[in-house]
Parts: C-alpha cells; structure tokens; sequence
C-alpha cells in the first residue's frame, strides 16, 4: 500500500501540486459562473443600443421601462418623435410597445395615439389599437381602426392604412367615413399627400352636407 501511495505523490511531484491543482480547478468552476453572466450583460447592452440607435437624428425613442422576455423586448410607455421633411415635429405615443430581436427595425405598438402637421398651419390627432412602426425609413402600418381628427374638427374613420411620418403621406384602400357634423363622405379607399393639403378619394364616393334653415 505505501509503494502505491509514494507512487501516487510522485506522479504530481508533491503537496504543492495538489495546491495548485485545486486553484486552478476553484479558477475553472469560477470562469463557468462568470462567462454566462458576462454574455448576458453583453446581450442587455447589445438590445438596448439597438433601441436606441436610430437612423435620423431627430428620431427619438424614449423608454420609461422595459423588460426582457425570449425573443423579444417589452416596453412600457414608448414614444417616438421627429420631424417630417419639411422640418415639422410629430409625436407618437403608446401603452406598451414589442420589439422582436430578429426584426430589431419593427416595433409593434398597442394603444397608441399621435399628432403629426396636416396642411399649413393645422395639426391632425390619430388614435388607434395596434400599429407597427418601420423606424428606418419611418413607416407606420395600421392593421386595424384609426381615428384621425384635424385641428378643424374632421373626424376621419378608417379601418386601415398606411402612413409615411417623413412626408405625411396617408393612403388606405379599404372603406373610408368623414364627417364634421354637417358634411359627410364615405369611400372605398382614399389618398393623403402634400402633408395633408391634397386628398383623392375613389371607388363608391358619396357627400352629403346638412343645410342650415336659419335666415
């Protein structure tokens, strides 16, 4: 038994070997704990530059919260700001806000409201469900109602559409109403350019306008 023993010790040359064996293995199991905390820290840091990085200066998201969940990134309170090419500022704001890391560029919002210039001088307030925002190129897509109402009093209600937040471009090709209490015109599909100071309508157009009897 001493000669297996002698020859046990003599394979790591002495207690000293055993020390430093043991250190190393206390390094080793420690690096196993550090490196995935390491890559966690690294991807956080990684999912928020890319929520804030954005491809115009005038851009900005704000985020009061977010959390992390799978694939995807949960944000409480989003809001994006900029300003259109004619150098007018808009606004969009939202109840909660879904960014897919595989698809950093799209972000899903819900409840969301937002002013943006419509003509001159006027503004136009929309309010809608659920909408996807394209923040390169600065594209809204809305997949269900939208109320729009301008600073005159139209109301306009639509049950989708597409709008470009650089130019103020709006275009919808399902049924469209408008109304300001007194004038009324529906459509199948309808077109807003200019920034709001030309709009086509097409396809089943009819207005009616309420006469005032008073003299």
């Amino acid at each position: 038994m001493k000669n297996k023993l002698d020859l046990f010790f003599s394979s790591f040359g002495s207690n000293e070997g055993f020390v430093k064996a043991y250190k190393q293995s206390k390094s080793i199991s420690l690096l196993k704990l550090i490196f995935p905390l390491i890559a966690c820290v690294l991807i956080s840091i990684f999912s928020w530059f890319i929520f804030f990085s954005v491809p115009n200066k005038a851009d900005l998201m704000i985020l009061t919260s977010a959390k992390e969940m799978s694939k995807s990134l949960v944000m409480r309170a989003p809001k994006v700001e900029g300003y259109t090419t004619n150098n007018r500022l808009y606004t969009v704001t939202a109840v909660r806000a879904f960014q897919d890391f595989r698809h950093a560029d799209f972000i899903e919002l819900e409840d969301l409201k937002g002013v943006f210039p419509f003509g001159h001088a006027d503004q136009a307030f929309f309010n809608a469900k659920k909408g996807f925002l394209n923040r390169i190129n600065r594209q809204m897509f809305f997949h269900g109602p939208l109320m729009v109402k301008t600073s005159d009093g139209m109301v306009t209600h639509l049950l989708s559409a597409h709008m470009n937040l650089a130019t103020i471009q709006l275009e919808t090709k399902e049924r469209v109403e408008m109304s300001d209490g007194r004038k009324f015109l529906t459509a199948n599909c309808m077109r807003v350019f200019d920034n709001g100071d030309k709009i086509i309508f097409n396809g089943g157009v009819r207005f009616m306008m309420i006469l005032s009897h008073e003299r």
